[in-house]
């Protein structure tokens, strides 16, 4: 399934997006002593990888969903 977004985007700096990579390794480690928290990781290692993610923030202003069958190559879109 693939979904399609259209709507206003806001792009976000790169305070924000440390932000965001914090939160969701909290949310997704459900372990604030796992190594891969992202207080515990390297300065050197975030840094390289920051320069490859783009923050952005959507406000949503219509969603189309498309289910895809592999054997068929066949495509439904339905609009939620």
């Amino acid at each position: 399934m693939s979904v399609h977004a259209r709507g206003k985007v806001q792009f976000l700096g790169k305070s924000e997006l440390l932000e965001i990579l914090d939160q969701l390794t909290t949310l997704f480690e459900n372990n604030s002593n796992s190594p891969a928290s992202f207080h515990y990781l390297p300065k050197t290692y975030v840094d390289s990888l920051k320069k490859a993610i783009i923050a952005f923030e959507m406000e949503v202003e219509s969603l189309k969903t498309f289910s895809s069958s592999v054997r068929t190559g066949t495509q439904k879109a339905s609009i939620t």
